[in-house]
């Protein structure tokens, strides 16, 4: 692997600092095919160090064989069978690692979450497999959230769902979990009632309709489904009603909001942002 350096003044080059979140100097960004993969803030040199030498590993690992592939899902199924909420981290939950899984472990303690953790630097085979199969979700470098044995995100999505006061209530992390998931299974989302083929109310249908008229592609939820959903939903929202339309996991509102952007010529900007 050739790894190449370049060095950017942050005060100059302002636009680069906030595209790769640079809150204090020094900070290294360590790319990978173009994405922010880690980082190293300050001067750390020998977790530079270690952080490029495990990014020439995961680079040079060949693909997983089937064999490697089932046996590392039967890894991460018993370890994330442990609770409801593992966090794959750097280091422990009473000694992390600096940085992102400090704080991961910080924000998920402040929010009164009872979890698990399974320390990656004492296996690194794991380590970078876990990276591997979770490049298309996202991953990119640890701490990673599982949630009832589902992968939620890393640090980035740790920091929003620290902001909705779901994680406060008791017993039900998945369930506040299982929403954010929902809501960003594709770019556009639509919580109805019914499907896109059969709709079970008029605004529903009326919703449908316009989608169609537009050549809007979207997924959709039909909530007479499941009733933890239909009512969590609301809460989360803060929206009493439905149909409900996310576009990137974001609540853009409801019908009557649908009509109105489209009244206004905003609809195609509003659904593509």
């Amino acid at each position: 692997m050739r790894a190449g350096r370049l060095s950017v003044d942050a005060e100059q080059a302002k636009d680069v600092s906030l595209k790769y979140k640079v809150t204090s100097v020094p900070t290294f960004v360590i790319l990978l095919n173009g994405k922010d993969v880690d980082r190293v803030e300050g001067v750390n040199v020998m977790e530079l160090v270690r952080k490029l030498k495990a990014l020439k590993v995961r680079v040079e690992m060949p693909p997983l064989a089937a064999a490697e592939n089932r046996e590392l899902m039967q890894r991460l199924q018993a370890i994330t069978a442990q609770a409801p909420c593992v966090l794959f981290m750097e280091g422990s939950k009473n000694a992390p690692a600096k940085g992102d899984s400090s704080d991961a472990v910080a924000l998920l303690q402040k929010a009164g979450l009872e979890f698990q953790h399974f320390d990656v630097t004492t296996d690194s085979v794991l380590r970078q497999q876990l990276i591997e199969r979770l490049t298309n979700k996202g991953a990119s470098n640890y701490p990673l959230l599982f949630v009832n044995g589902e992968f939620v995100g890393g640090i980035d999505k740790i920091k929003s769902l620290q902001c909705c006061s779901f994680l406060s209530m008791n017993g039900i992390p998945g369930h506040y979990f299982r929403l954010q998931q929902l809501i960003s299974k594709a770019p556009i989302m639509v919580f109805m009632k019914g499907s896109p083929d059969s709709p079970r109310c008029g605004f529903s249908r009326t919703l449908v309709e316009m989608f169609k008229k537009h050549k809007v592609t979207f997924d959709s939820f039909d909530i007479l489904t499941d009733e933890d959903v239909r009512q969590g939903l609301k809460q989360y929202s803060n929206w009493p009603t439905y149909p409900q339309v996310y576009v990137k996991g974001a609540l853009i509102g409801g019908l009557d909001i649908i009509k109105e952007l489209e009244e206004s010529g905003e609809l195609e900007a509003a659904l593509n942002p």
